[in-house]
């Protein structure tokens, strides 16, 4: 009996992911500022006067500063998060001054200022704390950075936003908010709120009115303390400015200039404290993660392929499979299948879907496709705006085949019969034959 060996062979799409995602992170955590200027006492003398130490108190003692310092500018902070917080700090100073004879014999003694009940969101100002301290900050506030990619973002109503953060804040400085174009600040649904992550699509807060237009995202965490730190380095920066002048002049125009200083340091500060000092240090809210919103175009589940009918054919057939239908009002500006090194196979304004099992939605290709493997390339626009067609559910790689090759063995030769008679077959042959 004769053995037929049918060779098929099979080129397997892999369904791809069906969305794109936008991912950020960041990091999130509160910050004590000690913010002013030691300057010296009346009829300061010696050289162990000044500012001794800065230091604040959680589960430990923290030193951020340690030294001997006259006529000098500090700012010196520290970063803690929720679960170990800084409730403490504590200003060292050491006094020595000159008796009424001129001789510097008083002192040294030591002046401990310290300051409890700092919150998460902490401010104090004291323009002078005497002993040489002026124009005194403590702050504590959070601080929240998204790290945000330099390249245009882009989401669809089918696409996960997730911004991860560290969870090191309390929850009330967990607010998520958004603005769309020029509008109001808006807050993100309780359901995606409160936390140091948030996870959701572009449809679960956005609508179809906000499609086209540029969205921010950002987290507030309400805190003015960052207001106040400016404002008191402002205060300081002002201050040493006025101060140094006076110094800088000689008698008895100094007399003159300290009876004015403070009015002098209030106007400098005024003119320092600018709208970019107060954004730098602010902790209202963080940074955005700003992107354009898009309807998501349908993607592609899988796509079906007939094989041409002879090997030299080029009549295959290709149908896409999609996930979603087309709404109204959109459409596939263009469908392309993309050869290697060829020119593509389009078909343009395609505004119908066909239905199919499980719902699922298809197209089909009414022009014949030759063999090859291909690359679907997708474009579509909603409402005279583009939709978003650069996920990974929006292309596919697949193959349309030539016909199978077809092997068999001639084992045996039978008689031969014809209508007239018999025949005989004289030679045999083994070998095999391809059939094309």
């Amino acid at each position: 009996m004769g053995k037929l060996i049918i060779k098929i062979i099979f080129f397997l799409g892999v369904t791809p992911l069906l969305y794109a995602q936008i991912n950020i992170s960041g990091d999130a955590y509160y910050q004590t500022d000690v913010v002013g200027y030691m300057g010296r006492r009346n009829n300061g003398c010696g050289n162990v006067d000044g500012l001794k130490w800065i230091k604040v108190f959680n589960s430990g003692e923290r030193t951020l500063f340690q030294g001997r310092e006259i006529y000098y500018p500090f700012d010196e902070s520290y970063q803690f998060t929720k679960d170990d917080p800084v409730n403490r700090a504590e200003i060292k100073i050491t006094n020595r001054w000159e008796n009424g004879i001129g001789f510097c014999e008083r002192g040294p003694n030591d002046r401990f200022l310290r300051y409890d009940n700092l919150g998460s969101c902490y401010q104090f100002y004291e323009n002078n704390p005497n002993d040489g301290l002026r124009k005194l900050t403590i702050t504590n506030r959070p601080i929240v950075n998204l790290t945000v990619p330099a390249n245009p973002l882009f989401l669809g109503d089918r696409d996960q936003l997730t911004i991860t953060l560290p969870d090191n804040l309390y929850t009330n400085h967990y607010t998520w908010k958004y603005k769309v174009g020029s509008g109001p600040d808006q807050t993100v649904p309780a359901a995606f709120n409160g936390g140091s992550i948030l996870d959701l699509k572009g449809g679960d807060f956005l609508s179809e009115s906000d499609y086209g237009n540029n969205v921010a995202v950002w987290l507030e965490m309400n805190c003015t303390a960052g207001d106040a730190l400016a404002e008191g380095i402002a205060r300081r920066d002002g201050y040493v400015q006025a101060y140094t002048e006076c110094r800088e002049t000689g008698f008895p125009q100094i007399i003159f200039c300290l009876r004015e200083l403070e009015n002098t340091a209030d106007q400098y500060a005024q003119d320092k404290l600018t709208p970019e000092l107060i954004a730098q240090y602010q902790s209202r809210r963080s940074n955005p993660v700003v992107f354009r919103y898009l309807k998501t175009a349908p993607t592609i589940f899988d796509v079906e392929t007939e094989t041409v009918s002879c090997r030299n054919s080029v009549d295959g057939k290709v149908k896409i499979i999609f996930n979603n239908n087309l709404t109204p009002g959109e459409k596939f500006l263009s469908i392309a299948l993309l050869p290697p090194g060829g020119g593509p196979i389009s078909q343009l304004d395609v505004d119908r879907l066909d239905a199919e099992a499980n719902n699922k939605w298809s197209y089909t290709f009414p022009d014949d496709i030759p063999p090859g493997t291909y690359d679907v390339e997708l474009l579509g626009s909603y409402a005279g705006d583009n939709t978003y067609t650069d996920g990974p559910g929006h292309t596919f790689t697949f193959t349309v085949d030539r016909p199978s090759v077809v092997e068999f063995d001639v084992t045996e030769f039978i008689d031969s019969r014809c209508n007239d008679g018999d025949s005989d077959l004289d030679n045999n042959h083994d070998g095999e034959i391809l059939i094309e």
